[in-house]
């Protein structure tokens, strides 16, 4: 009856495991994409995207960017190539995400494509993964 109970335990935990790492991933890709997507003229659709996944820790760091976006008048439509969870622990995550933008500014003729490597790190609160903080890792640029 034991080894019956200690299975049923190990399946539950493993079935909570998988559905933590697909929504750590998910917020953490979301997370990225509006990261990468900005339109200096619009930056109230990038503050919402961010505020959707993130403590407002992370919506400040955003923030504080604005002003030298909007002085070189920059926009940019980002997507997520891949990504894969490097740590997953019961309340926190941290998400290694491969994306891709094409940028522009009023000063540049041709757009510019980057391809960077982010490390998002959530933590779970009230049954939601948010995320707590990110840095990038790589960003190479050349033509789109």
């Amino acid at each position: 009856m034991l080894s019956l109970w200690q299975v049923t335990t190990g399946h539950a935990q493993a079935i909570r495991e998988d559905q933590n790492r697909q929504v750590a991933t998910d917020v953490a890709r979301r997370f990225a994409i509006a990261l990468t997507t900005y339109d200096y003229a619009h930056p109230e659709v990038q503050r919402l995207n961010v505020a959707a996944v993130s403590s407002r820790t992370v919506q400040e760091k955003i923030s504080s960017s604005l002003p030298d976006l909007v002085a070189i008048g920059a926009s940019s439509l980002g997507d997520v190539r891949d990504s894969i969870v490097s740590r997953l622990a019961d309340t926190d995550a941290r998400v290694i995400v491969s994306t891709s933008q094409v940028t522009k500014s009023r000063d540049v003729v041709t757009a510019i494509q980057i391809q960077g490597l982010l490390e998002v790190s959530l933590s779970q609160s009230s049954s939601m993964w948010i995320v707590t903080d990110y840095r990038w890792l790589v960003m190479s640029s050349g033509s789109p």
